[in-house]
């Protein structure tokens, strides 16, 4: 399957006669194949958020990635904007690695923040109680829900809305915090709320090890040990890595 994903902002080009030509022009680039095309529309206003908009034009909605991960097979579907690792295979060995440092047991309590597609807190709820993913992005939520329900889970519940805001309101800590932010790391008003919730265990994934070594300073100040840290290489040939920290309580 082949996403092509274009942008644009002209309005004549959302002519349907343009269109359709445009669509059917790229698709002839790809005669043996049948791929997904979606035309992405950029919305750009002074003193205002740029807004993205994507139209899906042709092929399938959706990516499907099947990942391997302690044994057992677990099917994901992606929409274009949605946050994947880049490498399957080496992601495979990422999960597998932090589900192993997680320790998870069945009578665990895991909040999954930043949690995308919610595929951390799917492989962590066929071992544990009960999982809490939060994630801002609406599409992102979609493909959860939709991903939830392939992978036959129910013991994991979904929060739409901004991880700081959202655990403002939570009381209850857990005995795990699986973590996957962005490149700008966690800022300290999460991490203020984390050590509010006094979680047994933070599992913190990151793709840049210099904000992650800041906000594992900060979580340690604030009373948690750094047991373990492990590389995971998912980007081949470039001098980036993917880190595992696995930080207790002390």
């Amino acid at each position: 399957m082949i996403f092509l994903t274009i942008s644009g902002n002209h309005k004549d080009f959302l002519n349907g006669d343009h269109l359709k030509t445009f669509t059917k022009e790229v698709l002839s680039l790809f005669p043996k194949e049948n791929p997904s095309l979606f035309l992405r529309i950029q919305h750009a206003r002074k003193d205002k958020p740029t807004t993205f908009y994507e139209m899906h034009l042709h092929g399938e909605s959706l990516l499907k990635e099947i990942l391997a991960v302690k044994g057992r097979f677990y099917p994901f579907y992606l929409s274009p904007s949605s946050f994947f690792q880049p490498h399957p295979f080496q992601a495979e060995r990422l999960y597998s690695k932090a589900l192993e440092l997680a320790q998870l047991t069945p009578s665990m309590r895991v909040y999954d923040l930043y949690a995308g597609g919610a595929i951390l807190g799917i492989l962590a709820a066929f071992y544990v109680k009960k999982v809490i993913s939060i994630e801002m992005c609406p599409n992102a939520i979609c493909d959860a829900r939709i991903n939830i329900e392939a992978n036959h889970i129910s013991n994991l519940h979904l929060i739409q809305g901004d991880v700081e805001k959202v655990l403002k309101e939570f009381q209850l800590s857990a005995d795990l915090v699986i973590l996957d932010p962005p490149r700008a790391g966690l800022g300290k008003k999460v991490i203020f709320e984390l050590l509010r919730l006094r979680p047994n265990k933070i599992l913190y994934i990151s793709c840049n090890p210099r904000t992650q070594k800041e906000d594992v300073e900060l979580l340690v100040k604030g009373g948690f040990y750094l047991k373990d840290l492990i590389p995971i290489d998912q980007f081949p040939h470039t001098p980036h890595i993917e880190t595992i920290a696995l930080l207790c309580r002390g």
